[in-house]
Parts: structure tokens; sequence; C-alpha cells
């Protein structure tokens, strides 16, 4: 296993191992947490980061104290824009804090990179390389 820092970045292929994350918190900070961000992230509760950044430290504890689990938190910003500013108003929270790695849009892309390779492994086996010409469902 590799070790994490607190507020250092977990990669979208990292994240994908589900079961690592199971015991996280994990907010998404888009204003609007819409049907993809759900889609995405169904485990996820949202504590929208807004450009006023006054107040979003104190909101975002409250938040965590309500919550029941009690193990580290993955923030999942929209596309990276805030992040830096979202780690400068939590630094001094007592949590530790991980970002998702380019956020949704960067982990939304690794699944259609994911779902594309593995349509290409399948296709490829499906076709039988080395088959037979002739027979049914071989190419030409």
């Amino acid at each position: 296993p590799f070790e994490m820092k607190a507020m250092e970045r977990i990669s979208p292929l990292a994240f994908q191992d589900a079961g690592r994350f199971d015991d996280w918190t994990i907010v998404v900070t888009s204003l609007g947490q819409d049907e993809s961000s759900q889609l995405l992230f169904p485990q996820s509760m949202s504590v929208p980061f807004e450009d006023e950044e006054d107040g979003y430290a104190e909101k975002f504890e409250t938040f965590l104290s309500r919550q029941e689990k009690r193990g580290p938190v993955l923030i999942v910003t929209e596309d990276e824009r805030d992040r830096e500013r979202i780690a400068r108003v939590l630094r001094n929270l007592r949590h530790t804090i991980f970002f998702l790695d380019g956020g949704a849009d960067a982990y939304a892309e690794h699944l259609m990179d994911a779902t594309a390779t593995l349509n290409r492994k399948t296709k490829s086996k499906s076709i039988g390389v080395g088959a037979k010409k002739g027979c049914q469902g071989c190419p030409g």
C-alpha cells in the first residue's frame, strides 16, 4: 500500500478501486450537484464552495461533525479550478483531507477511457484472431 499525506491528490485510477474508500467521506464542492456527479459519486455529499471563502471552513467542519464516517475526506472539485483555494481555506482543519486529481471531469474521462479500452479488448476477443476464413461470425 502507498502512503498518503493529507491534502495530496488521489488519481482517478486509484479512486476507481472503490473498496479502498468505503470508510471515506466524499464531498463534492461544485455549486450544483447535478445528475452526472450523483452518477459518478453516488455516495458523496455536497458542500458547495462559492466564490466567498469566508465561513467555508466552519461550514465544512460542521458538515463533517454530523457524519457517521470518521475516515479521511476526499474532496471532488469540478475541474481543479478551486482546488488550491479550498486547500488554503481548509488547511487548519483537523481532518485528513485529499483531493481527486483533476476533479470530477478527470474521473469521468478516466471512466470513458477505461470503458473504451475494455470494449476494444472484448471486440478483439470476439473477432477470433486466427480463426478460419468463412466461419460464421468471422470477418471476410
